[in-house]
């Protein structure tokens, strides 16, 4: 499978995750927006007001990412590992589907801006960082367990080789994932401050 097709593999897993989030936001409405329920009123006058102290929030996002992303490469050199990230793929589409509609029938065209200021720009940075891993993943599992098992043709020497090729990509999957916990705990805050003062 080339680079373009998993891509548009994952876009297509991510969608049906999204459609599912909305639709069931859509369905679901006198559940999820009620007084007490996601992005309240409350809840958005509380973000305007916090003050973020970066430098503790960033070991908290850099734990969270990291444990992800580990928890996703171990699960890539087991048999479960194309499913694995199948399963993630659809729940963030999910999850970016029930925030995107919750935010959108509150607050309108601004509960658009709101979700865009809370994602960016460190998303510049995760969805690159995700894709290798989702690259990684897909190929570290086709090359251990696919039915057209690509070690079926590996010479022994070979095998160092190959996974030291692999160690660089894992280097790079943490170079941007880091950079991105970076920019979401240094950057996004003040960024999310300055948009809730104009939207709100």
């Amino acid at each position: 499978m080339g680079i373009g097709k998993r891509g548009c593999y994952f876009v297509y897993l991510f969608m049906v995750g999204l459609i599912l989030g909305i639709l069931i936001v859509n369905i679901g409405q006198e559940h999820w927006i009620t007084e007490d329920g996601l992005l309240n009123i409350e809840m958005v006058t509380r973000m305007q007001r916090s003050v973020s102290n970066s430098d503790s929030l960033f070991p908290y996002v850099l734990k969270s990412r990291i444990l992800c992303v580990g928890i996703l490469l171990l699960l890539s050199t087991t048999m479960v590992g194309g499913v694995a990230i199948g399963a993630f793929l659809v729940y963030a589409g999910l999850s970016t589907g029930c925030l995107l509609s919750v935010a959108v029938i509150r607050y309108g065209i601004r509960g658009l801006v709101l979700v865009l200021a809370g994602i960016l720009p460190q998303s510049l940075l995760f969805v690159p960082g995700f894709f290798l891993l989702f690259c990684f993943g897909t190929e570290c599992n086709q090359l251990l367990y696919g039915i057209r098992s690509l070690s079926a043709g590996v010479i022994p020497g070979e095998w160092r080789s190959i996974w030291m090729k692999k160690l660089v990509r894992v280097f790079f999957i943490l170079l941007f994932i880091t950079a991105g916990c970076i920019v979401e705990s240094y950057v996004n805050p003040k960024m999310m401050g300055a948009v809730l003062n104009i939207i709100c």
